[in-house]
């Protein structure tokens, strides 16, 4: 049977599953696994018409069109316009791809600034989503009730450090090309490392005060894909040596396929940015028919040796492959709390939509440390900004939003306009993960999931509240950011293509 829950409520941006179901011995509906292979890795090219599950972004977005054209530094203030949420990775990404393309190299203290920056903005986001987002998939009502205002206490005061470093909450203006054009004096360090202190405070009170919430949740869904892809850029180090000026590189953490779900026995390798490839979604043949295409996003994937993977990238697939490469902050904080928890590594760290939450939480716990004890606040009072040199070339910016793994590219061409602009965006990176994740969920709500709202749902909020919608709102997704695909017909009418 078909089932389409539209839109998935709860995330940023308008979005949809289709699905096709089956019942299991028990008489639960539960989504039917038509994934082919369903080991983690896909064929190409995909074929989209029998794919099930599928995650469609519905609406139409087109950043990538628009930055064609333009002056590269222009492209660097539109595209943050994406997304209202997360438009300081975006802004990030962006300039370092313009300054790659460039060979610029700006100076430490601009990237340093650019470290704190994201970081107090990856607080900001996590408690936002953690609460408001999914707060209610995974805690009781009263707890809501009750930590909802601390929540969003929290979250101001981070967005207001954010402020502080580029000028304004919401689509910062300092981070260009050449570097910085805001450096925060000792003042406003101070102002931003006691707000820090107080978030910090909080969140720890918080972690231990959700344990048994969080402990109690069920653990059987969203456990695919189990191969996770981090950059490390800019906080956590990986298995290999930098290949981006913020320095450390991450790698994908591929999992053993005689036992997928299992953390401990999965391999890690190092992360190549040119091994990231995306695949155009055509549904059905080289036509598509509006409005029943299948999404406006692509599906990326990461090759290595031969075989394309299906990767998660976010808060859990950033610990992960911290872990397994050995930071030394990832690897003490994990195994404290998962010590005092009563729990090993691996039960936090393998793929499940409880665990997406949990190491939120502990990357918020970790980012703040960061910011506190990083070093990262001993920012000279010193001239950040030069205007570079432009020229053309092609330039690939990469950074770790709260998502996930997020990668601009550009080519300047001969004119010093963009020639072509691309962007892989964490939502878009989990578009297969995402996909894979739901296979074999049930689709209707639970009776646990009842007993957290606290009354007897309505017809929608049966499937809204389903594992299948839950295991979605776990990656955190913004469908916004991820929308970037045209279709035109060609000039005689007959056939539509992807650009």
């Amino acid at each position: 049977m078909a089932v389409e829950i539209k839109p998935v409520t709860r995330i940023e941006g308008d979005g949809k599953l289709e699905l096709e179901t089956y019942l299991d011995e028990a008489g639960k509906l539960k989504v039917k696994n038509l994934l082919t292979p369903n080991d983690g890795t896909i064929n190409l090219p995909t074929d989209n018409a029998a794919r099930y599950p599928k995650f469609c972004v519905t609406e139409f977005r087109g950043f990538e069109k628009f930055a064609v054209g333009e002056q590269p530094d222009t492209v660097t203030k539109l595209v943050p316009r994406i997304c209202g949420v997360c438009p300081v990775p975006q802004n990030m990404a962006s300039t370092c791809a313009v300054e790659a393309a460039y060979g610029t190299n700006i100076v430490n203290n601009a990237k340093a600034v650019r470290r704190f920056m994201l970081a107090v903005h990856t607080v900001n986001s996590h408690l936002l989503h953690f609460f408001v987002l999914a707060g209610k998939d995974i805690l009781p009502q009263s707890i809501i009730d009750q930590e909802l205002p601390n929540i969003i206490s929290a979250h101001n005061k981070a967005q207001a450090c954010v402020a502080v470093f580029g000028g304004k909450p919401v689509h910062p203006a300092s981070c260009i090309p050449g570097g910085q054009t805001k450096v925060p004096n000792s003042t406003e360090i101070g102002q931003i490392r006691a707000r820090m202190q107080e978030i910090q405070s909080y969140a720890t009170s918080l972690l231990g005060a959700l344990k048994g919430a969080l402990l109690n949740l069920p653990n059987d869904f969203g456990i695919r894909p189990s191969n996770y892809l981090s950059s490390g850029v800019p906080f956590y180090s990986g298995v290999s040596g930098s290949f981006s000026y913020f320095g450390s590189s991450g790698g994908v953490v591929i999992r053993n396929p005689s036992n997928p779900t299992d953390f401990n026995s999965a391999t890690i390798v190092p992360f190549n940015p040119a091994n990231v490839k995306e695949e155009i979604i055509t549904p059905y043949g080289s036509v598509i028919n509006l409005p029943t295409n299948y999404s406006y996003t692509k599906r990326p994937y990461y090759t290595h040796n031969g075989v394309n993977y299906v990767c998660e990238v976010g808060p859990l697939a950033r610990l992960a492959v911290a872990y397994k490469a050995g930071d030394s902050v990832v690897k003490s904080t994990v195994d404290s709390i998962a010590s005092n928890w009563g729990v090993g590594a691996n039960d936090i760290l393998s793929p499940s939509t409880r665990n997406r939450h949990i190491t939120r939480l502990i990357e918020t716990v970790i980012m703040i440390d960061r910011i506190l004890n990083g070093g990262w606040s001993n920012i000279a009072q010193v001239d950040s900004y030069s205007p570079p040199n432009e020229k053309a070339g092609t330039g690939m910016g990469i950074v770790e939003a709260p998502r996930g793994t997020l990668i601009h590219s550009i080519k300047v061409g001969s004119d010093l306009k963009t020639a072509s602009y691309d962007c892989m965006v964490p939502t878009t990176a989990n578009t297969g993960a995402m996909e894979e994740a739901v296979a074999d969920d049930l689709v209707e709500i639970r009776p646990e999931t009842i007993e957290l709202l606290g009354r007897e749902p309505t017809e929608d909020e049966k499937l809204l509240l389903g594992d299948a919608s839950r295991s979605i709102r776990g990656f955190d997704p913004c469908c916004s950011c991820s929308s970037h695909m045209i279709e035109i017909k060609n000039p005689d009418g007959t056939k539509k293509r992807h650009l």
